[in-house]
């Protein structure tokens, strides 16, 4: 008989809603133009079902008007132009002057790496502040690389004549680096992201992004975000998603390590679980959040048959899901949004659930992501993820640690007795990093450690920057006068609106550069 551990499931719950608060203020965007190019042109054509109760797997249909808005493999839109060098693809390299722009890892290292203190300061608040936030981006947002196309290491083809599109985007490191010197790393293999005129014939210029997740909370990170997937994930027995048995407890199944791109590559690592989302093995804290929605998904499905027992295996499995995802809908808007956003600015948007207020369903708002946001705005919380998981028993007592980058991609630590509780104690109990100028200096030239030679060893705060570059992100300034700011012309007038070290070496790297 397998153990659904019901216990960590009421853990993990009142460890969510411990979540402290943080005020912030910002202001909304407005008079976003959208190009529809996509939806007139390439989108393929769909039959809604009106009275169909439950959501399709892959977004389309939520809106009847709009099929195809926030569905799974669509474009990102933008708030704002697109900036590259050809005003089309090309990655910006020079500034306006002419000016050779300073390169992805050599900001880096200037804005953050210097700043970074050798241990994480603790916030406040516990980790499952920066997990929960990974968890609900990997619901929404998937802006990948092309892997299956050749060469498998830009970094190998910087020299040839032609550069493939894919690779023109590489992350140059001096030789002088602080940390790349000590292991003779030169590039880091940077891949750009996939478009919808390149990847997906959708002539749509300048070149855009394609969110191969749906838009919505809708779980599809567990789920999954086609027919054919979410199917594979169901045991189609009571409305279950499928499990197995490992020392004694209960588990998502496991996938073929070849098929995916989190365990390829890891010669050392016996288990690899299948889920929606390709990036679920990524590290021990996301692992954890799709084992427990999994079981809490069961455990549902089980309730609902005993009240309902006449109710067959898909309805019990779409009532469950209907569960799962207004939970998940419940956890952002009540909790995490009021600690990313502010309580007082969610109030006065409308984002704050009520029990006065029912929420309407308006078919002219686009739910689409913006490449701002997945690209940018998303991407802030990385400066909070912690550099150590720490394991506690019953008595709050430490019993292990990891490094986050040494177990990236390496499950076989959690299978064993009791370690998933021991771990969701340790999230709970764990201090989250507190938010700084600066990453972690484990995620910052050790990441993916000791992985598959390609993507050994990145740096996430380079990648950052050069995402924002690949995606043709509009610089700051733009981004305030369109958030409806005041205009920054020089960088004196960045004083008293960012910390006064960072706008000196801004200037700095600007004129050096």
């Amino acid at each position: 008989m397998l153990s659904i551990n019901k216990p960590i499931i009421l853990i993990f719950l009142i460890a969510l809603l411990k979540m402290q608060q943080a005020e912030t203020s910002v202001n909304l965007i407005e008079n976003v133009v959208l190009d529809d190019t996509f939806y007139f042109t390439c989108a393929f054509s769909v039959t809604c079902d009106g009275n169909s109760k439950y959501r399709s797997i892959d977004g389309s249909c939520n809106n009847l008007q709009h099929p195809f808005w926030g569905a799974a493999f669509t474009p990102y839109i933008r708030l704002g132009p697109a900036y590259y060098e050809d005003g089309n693809y090309s990655i910006r390299l020079q500034h306006r002057d002419g000016k050779e722009l300073p390169g992805a890892r050599k900001l880096q290292l200037a804005l953050f790496w210097q700043r970074t203190p050798e241990s994480d300061i603790s916030d406040k608040r516990n980790y499952h502040v920066g997990q929960i936030g990974q968890y609900v981006a990997h619901d929404i947002t998937l802006m990948p690389s092309n892997f299956l196309v050749s060469p498998a290491d830009c970094c190998t083809v910087q020299n040839q004549d032609n550069i493939p599109l894919i690779c023109q985007a590489v992350i140059n490191i001096d030789e002088q680096d602080p940390s790349y010197s000590k292991i003779n790393k030169t590039c880091l293999p940077f891949r750009r992201a996939m478009t919808a005129a390149f990847d997906f014939n959708c002539p749509i210029t300048p070149q855009i992004p394609v969110n191969q997740q749906t838009a919505f909370q809708d779980a599809s990170q567990l789920y999954g975000l086609t027919a054919a997937k979410a199917a594979s994930l169901r045991s189609n027995e009571l409305g279950k998603l499928k499990t197995e048995e490992i020392n004694g407890q209960e588990f998502g199944v496991q996938v073929s390590r070849n098929g995916s791109k989190f365990c390829t590559g890891r010669d050392n690592v016996t288990y690899c679980f299948d889920r929606g989302d390709p990036r679920n093995n990524q590290h021990f804290g996301l692992i954890l959040y799709e084992e427990v929605f999994l079981r809490f998904h069961n455990i549902i499905a089980d309730l609902l048959h005993e009240v309902n027992p006449d109710w067959s295996d898909e309805i019990l499995y779409q009532e469950a899901r209907r569960i799962i995802i207004a939970f998940e809908e419940i956890i952002v808007y009540r909790d995490y949004l009021q600690i990313l956003l502010g309580k007082e600015y969610c109030e006065s948007t409308g984002l704050s659930l009520s029990k006065d207020i029912k929420t309407v369903y308006d078919p002219s708002i686009m739910p689409q992501l913006a490449v701002e946001f997945s690209g940018g705005c998303f991407r802030v919380p990385h400066n909070i993820i912690p550099s150590i998981h720490y394991f506690l028993d019953e008595n709050n007592d430490v019993t292990e640690q990891f490094k986050l980058n040494e177990y990236m991609a390496i499950p076989d630590p959690l299978v064993s007795k009791s370690k998933l509780e021991e771990l969701l104690r340790g999230m709970s109990h764990q201090p989250g990093r507190c938010p700084l100028a600066s990453y972690n200096l484990l995620i910052t030239s050790r990441i993916f450690h000791d992985w598959i030679s390609t993507f050994s060893d990145q740096d996430l705060g380079s990648i950052d920057i050069q995402r924002g570059r690949d995606i043709g992100l509009f610089p700051y300034i733009v981004a305030r006068k369109i958030c409806g700011f005041p205009s920054i012309s020089s960088f004196s007038d960045l004083d008293g609106v960012l910390n006064s070290t960072v706008s000196c070496f801004q200037a700095i790297l600007y004129f050096w550069s």
